[in-house]
């Protein structure tokens, strides 16, 4: 059997999808020379996996049942623009998530926890974030981070957050096509 790229992740709604393709578009403006994500495919990443032999597919969809059941259906709101390493030297710009709570947080421990047979935890933790697009190149990166410093969202909308996604993605010349293998319904 083949390996698969896979991630875990929650979807988001069309709603959500539609506001951050506003932001890349007024983001766009900058000229920067940034790759965008397609908003059909932007999600919120909980666990990426990579290069997964396809015989564990069965057994990881058990164990986010697993996970997900301990978990409760919750709420994330959208929070800032912002970028990484930070807005002066942007390599992966995204919108942030505001879950006060902790369940967001809960949640993406309960997945590293049952994954991590296959991956180890991210040693930089978790910062829940949605990707807008990456930088390219160095065009035009001061009007973008002069944009990213003054970007201000005007509608936090929420992010119900009631199953994660076990995604396939095949990387293509037109980009990631991603495929849903099984949906975890989070419990409570």
């Amino acid at each position: 059997m083949a390996d698969l790229r896979l991630f875990i992740a929650v979807e988001l709604s069309r709603e959500v999808r539609e506001l951050l393709a506003a932001v890349q578009r007024d983001l766009a403006a900058g000229g920067a020379d940034v790759k965008w994500s397609a908003p059909e495919n932007i999600h919120l990443t909980l666990k990426f996996l990579g290069d997964t032999p396809e015989a564990e597919v069965t057994k990881l969809s058990a164990a986010l049942d697993e996970a997900a059941a301990g978990c409760s259906a919750h709420v994330a709101r959208l929070s800032e623009v912002g970028a990484f390493p930070d807005a002066r030297r942007p390599r992966t710009i995204w919108v942030g998530l505001d879950e006060p709570t902790g369940q967001l947080a809960a949640l993406q421990k309960s997945v590293e926890r049952v994954t991590g047979y296959l991956v180890p935890p991210d040693p930089r933790g978790f910062t829940p974030h949605l990707t807008l697009g990456r930088t390219r190149s160095g065009r035009n990166v001061r009007q973008l981070s002069a944009m990213l410093d003054g970007y201000r969202l005007t509608t936090l909308l929420e992010v119900p957050v009631a199953e994660v996604l076990l995604i396939r993605s095949v990387l293509g010349r037109g980009g990631p096509a991603y495929t849903t293998l099984h949906r975890s319904p989070l419990g409570g």
